[in-house]
């Protein structure tokens, strides 16, 4: 003989789907047997309504995407001024190292134009050069220095 332990057995997954499928026909019956005529025109309306809806929710998907596209062109544009900073911040550095280079040029020369007692001939300092690159850098110092005292005179 079966004992009663005080719990109830929890009805099965298929006996709540019949019940739930019972009840939306039960339902959907009501429903059909009180729409008539009288009901038309609240289903009209509801419909009206429905389509307003879809109307405002094209409209806010339209603006939602021009917002995107908006967004997306602006990262895109943030993407190009930082690659434009990288560039500039190297080009910095380049120059702040050549300005270097050309002041320690010019001290040289105006050492060895010092050391020469005031002889301007700018021969001994070009010919004493130790390389090909140094020769050209200062020949280019030697003739900017040429061009600003032409232009103090």
């Amino acid at each position: 003989m079966p004992t009663w332990t005080g719990h109830r057995r929890r009805p099965s997954a298929r006996a709540w789907a019949r019940r739930t499928g019972t009840l939306a026909m039960i339902a959907a019956f009501a429903v059909a047997a009180l729409a008539g005529p009288a009901q038309a025109s609240k289903i009209s309306d509801k419909r009206a309504q429905i389509a307003s809806i879809e109307r405002q929710l094209n409209e806010f998907d339209m603006k939602l995407e021009a917002s995107i596209e908006a967004y997306d062109g602006a990262r895109q544009h943030l993407a190009d001024v930082h690659a434009q900073i990288r560039e500039n911040t190297i080009r910095l550095h380049v120059a702040r190292h050549n300005l270097k280079v050309a002041r320690v040029h010019l001290a040289a020369f105006l050492v060895s134009a010092y050391k020469q007692q005031g002889s301007e001939d700018p021969t001994a300092y070009v010919l004493g050069a130790g390389s090909f690159s140094t020769l050209v850098d200062r020949v280019e110092y030697v003739q900017r220095i040429a061009k600003s005292e032409a232009r103090r005179r």
